[in-house]
């Protein structure tokens, strides 16, 4: 039987391992810290926008994630070309 230590640390390397979703080789969410790095923001200010409902996050087991609508809808059409160079495609 294994170690709840253990399965904790399989979990967390399955998550790491994990893909970001794609449609037609299109990125539809990219981390919180990708998208601050593509709008020239700060963390902070990308969570004031989320308050005052200037823009979206998807929270899943703990990682935030902002759909790649969100960012064309900020920064205009041409981002989803910055997404998927960050994503690697």
């Amino acid at each position: 039987m294994k170690s709840f230590a253990h399965r904790c640390r399989e979990e967390a390397r399955q998550l790491q391992s994990l893909s970001v979703p794609r449609r037609r080789n299109r990125t539809l969410v990219v981390p919180l810290n990708d998208a601050c790095v593509m709008l020239g923001l700060c963390r902070q200010t990308l969570y004031r926008m989320e308050k005052g409902e200037e823009i979206g996050f998807i929270r899943i087991r703990g990682r935030t994630l902002v759909p790649a609508s969100e960012l064309e809808r900020i920064a205009g059409s041409s981002t989803h070309h910055c997404v998927g160079d960050l994503v690697g495609s």
